[in-house]
C-alpha cells in the first residue's frame, strides 16, 4: 500500500471512529432492532479497499457535491406547522458516514411506524455521457447524505435500473447493489427486486431475489395517470417479508407469484387523485410547500384505507423562483423532492419515483388508441 492509500485509510478509519456520541441512526437501529440476515452481513474487504481507493483519488467526490447544486430547502416558514401536522417534524440527518453495512440496513428498512417522514431529494445528472441515460441520486435533505444511485442499463429490451450505494452504478456484479427495477414491454408494470439472483440462476433458494414491490401504471384521459403500488408487509423492525421471485409469464409479462398477492402478505397504495382548481385551471395537489412547480411528474401516494390527508410518499419538481411563466430556475432544473414514511423503505420509494419518471408507452394517448383498436379486432 503506498503512502497516499495509507493516509486515505487512516482518514477513513478516523472518520468512522472519531465520534463518541451516539448517532441518530444508531438510536433508530436500537429502537427497531437489528436481527435480519442482511443487516448482519459485513462489507467484504474488497469493498473497503474500493472505498478507500475512491477516497484517496478525489477529496471532494465522496464527501461533497458541486456548490452549484444547492441543497433543497422548499418548505416556507408559514407552512411548517401544516407540514408537521401531515408528516410530522422533519427527521434529522442520520450519521451513516462511510459505514456501508449501516447504509444498507438504512435503505432497505422502512422507518418506524408513526415516525415523521424522511425528507429527501433526487438529483438527475445529465452531464457528459449521461445525457441519454441520466444518473439519478437520492440524498437526505438535511445534511446532503448520499443514499442511493441508479442508472438505466443498456442493451435491454425493457427498462432496467440498478439501485446501488455507489454514486455511479454501472457494475451489475458490484457488492454495493441493493436492488433492481425492471418493466414489461409497455411500461404498464414495473417490478422491484432486492439484490438477489433471478430464478434458475442459482440452486440456492436463499440466493433467489425477493420481490420488494409491483408498480402498475394506467393512462387516464381525464387527468394524471393512475398508479397502483403493491409492496410486501413489514415486521416491527421495518423489514419486509421475504417472497421469492418466480418465472414470468412470457406472453403477458405479468407477475405470476400468487403468494405475493395473498391477504396479509402485501400493502396496497394508490396515487392521490388531484382536484381540479378553477383558479389554477388545472388539476392540483397540496404539497404544503415541498413541491413548488407544476409538473405531470408530481404525485402523492397513500395507503388504501388511509384518510384523505394522510400521505405516504410525495414527489415533484421544485424551483426557487415564484410561480409564473418562468418559474423553473436553472439551479433546480434537475432536482426533485421526495418525502416518504412507513411502510416504504428508501429503496422502494426511490424505485417508485424512477418508474414514474421513466418514459413509458402506457402513459401515452397512443397506448390507449392501440388498446382500443386491439379490442375491436377481437
Amino acid at each position: 500500500m503506498n503512502q497516499r492509500s495509507a493516509m486515505a485509510e487512516d482518514k477513513w478509519v478516523a472518520r468512522r471512529e472519531g465520534t463518541g456520541a451516539k448517532s441518530k441512526f444508531d438510536a433508530m437501529m436500537d429502537e427497531i432492532g437489528d436481527s435480519d440476515d442482511e443487516a448482519q452481513a459485513k462489507p467484504a474487504p474488497i469493498v473497503k479497499k474500493r472505498v478507500a481507493k475512491k477516497s484517496s483519488s478525489s477529496d471532494s467526490d465522496a464527501d461533497s457535491d458541486d456548490d452549484s447544486q444547492a441543497r433543497v430547502r422548499h418548505a416556507a416558514d408559514a407552512k411548517e406547522s401544516v407540514v408537521a401536522r401531515r408528516f410530522g417534524s422533519p427527521t434529522p440527518s442520520v450519521a451513516i458516514g462511510m459505514d456501508l453495512n449501516a447504509l444498507r440496513v438504512f435503505v432497505m428498512r422502512a422507518p418506524p411506524k408513526g415516525a415523521p417522514a424522511l425528507q429527501c431529494y433526487v438529483e438527475r445528472d445529465k452531464s457528459g455521457t449521461n445525457l441519454l441515460r441520466p444518473v439519478y441520486r437520492l440524498f437526505l435533505e438535511d445534511g446532503k447524505q448520499f443514499l442511493l444511485g441508479a442508472q438505466k442499463r443498456v442493451k435491454n429490451t425493457t427498462s432496467n435500473y440498478l439501485l446501488s450505494m455507489d454514486r455511479s452504478p454501472t457494475d451489475r456484479r458490484s457488492r454495493l447493489i441493493v436492488g433492481k427495477l425492471r418493466s414489461n414491454w409497455s411500461g404498464s408494470q414495473y417490478t422491484v427486486f432486492n439484490h438477489g439472483m433471478k430464478p434458475g440462476a442459482t440452486a440456492i433458494e436463499s440466493g433467489v431475489r425477493s420481490i420488494l414491490g409491483v408498480l402498475d401504471f394506467q393512462y387516464d384521459k381525464m387527468g394524471p395517470g393512475k398508479m397502483a403500488i403493491t409492496v410486501p408487509t413489514v415486521n416491527d423492525a421495518g423489514v419486509p417479508i421475504v417472497i421469492r421471485d418466480r418465472a414470468d409469464d412470457k406472453k403477458t409479462g405479468q407477475l405470476v407469484n400468487a403468494e405475493f398477492y395473498k391477504d396479509g402478505n402485501h400493502i396496497l397504495l394508490h396515487n392521490k387523485r388531484p382536484k381540479y382548481d378553477e383558479k389554477a385551471r388545472g388539476h392540483v395537489l397540496n404539497f404544503n410547500g415541498r413541491v413548488t412547480m407544476s409538473s405531470v411528474k408530481n404525485f402523492q401516494l397513500q395507503c388504501d384505507g388511509d384518510g384523505d390527508d394522510d400521505v405516504t410518499l410525495q414527489f415533484g419538481r421544485v424551483s426557487c423562483q415564484p410561480p409564473g411563466p418562468n418559474d423553473q430556475c436553472s439551479c433546480h432544473k434537475n432536482t426533485f423532492t421526495l418525502d416518504f414514511k412507513h411502510p416504504l423503505s428508501a429503496t422502494q420509494a426511490f424505485a417508485i419515483c424512477l418508474a414514474a419518471m421513466d418514459g413509458k408507452l402506457a402513459d401515452s394517448k397512443s397506448f390507449e388508441t392501440l388498446s382500443d383498436l386491439a379490442k375491436r379486432t377481437l
